[in-house]
């Protein structure tokens, strides 16, 4: 009778060995080789708003808060610290306080403190003289449709965004995403007046006013009105068309482990740190 208990406990730490057992076969070492699309323009993620530069830079870069890489869809809840140990609002929720991870340094030996996170805001926002950073299918035979003979002149991405903000085309078909599809990125980005990324230079006050609302209105109903409201009133202005939509699609090999691509961003997923080589 006492045998049974042993005979329990081998067959419960032979079950446990098992359930360990794929994530003990995880491997180190190898070449992680990803098909990209594009030649970069350069290697900054703060002056470049493409996914060719997050793509092959964003496990290079640390942030002080980045998507739960795990998770498939990205919202408030999957945001995860990285640089960032955690972070507090006060009461009226206006102000937003980080607290920094400590023993991090730079490639150079130096620490990481709260003035290279100031630096890095202050250049994002052009402040204390910092630079401001500059934030096929063609409309070819629409054009003709309405006897407008128009000229081809195909661009690299390493200077489509430079000619986008100087507004150097006539006629320009914008395949820019955004982070994720969520209605504060998405309206703030592409239509408020003072957006680096409102690359028509739309304007309204009325429409500013709308969009700051729904973002501070708790109430997700009521927030979703106000959004829809802001989304006709766009589209009837006709600020910036929507010509069409894609599907896509990413492969890779079966010895490739641990990729997890994100739903609702093609932005966001390419930490890598968990994928390894099973070969």
């Amino acid at each position: 009778m006492r045998a049974r208990p042993g005979l329990f406990a081998a067959v419960t730490l032979l079950g446990l060995l098992l359930m360990v057992e794929p994530a003990a076969a995880q491997r180190q070492g190898g070449t992680l080789r990803i098909y990209h699309r594009d030649n970069p323009p350069s290697a900054s993620l703060h002056e470049e708003s493409t996914v060719s530069v997050t793509q092959p830079f964003m496990a290079v870069f640390n942030n002080l808060v980045l998507f739960d890489q795990s998770k498939r869809l990205n919202s408030l809840a999957t945001i995860v610290p990285d640089l960032a140990a955690g972070w507090s609002w006060d009461e009226g929720g206006t102000k937003l306080t980080f607290k920094l991870r400590e023993g991090v340094r730079w490639h150079d030996g130096k620490p990481f403190t709260a003035k290279d996170v100031q630096c890095t805001w202050h250049a994002l926002i052009g402040k204390d003289g910092a630079e401001e950073f500059r934030p096929g299918v063609i409309l070819i035979d629409q054009l003709k449709g309405i006897y407008i003979d128009g000229v081809l002149e195909p661009i690299d991405t390493t200077v489509w965004y430079a000619k986008v903000q100087r507004k150097d085309y006539s006629v320009g078909l914008n395949l820019t995403g955004v982070a994720v599809d969520y209605p504060d990125i998405k309206l703030i980005e592409n239509y408020t007046c003072n957006s680096e990324r409102n690359y028509t230079q739309y304007c309204n006050p009325e429409i500013d006013s709308l969009i700051f609302r729904q973002s501070r209105e708790p109430d997700l109903e009521k927030r979703r009105r106000i959004v829809w409201d802001v989304e006709r009133r766009l589209a009837e202005e006709v600020v910036r068309p929507m010509i069409f939509h894609n599907r896509a699609a990413t492969c890779w090999h079966p010895h490739v482990k641990g990729i997890v691509l994100h739903q609702n961003s093609i932005y966001g997923n390419w930490r890598l740190e968990d994928v390894w080589l099973d070969k």
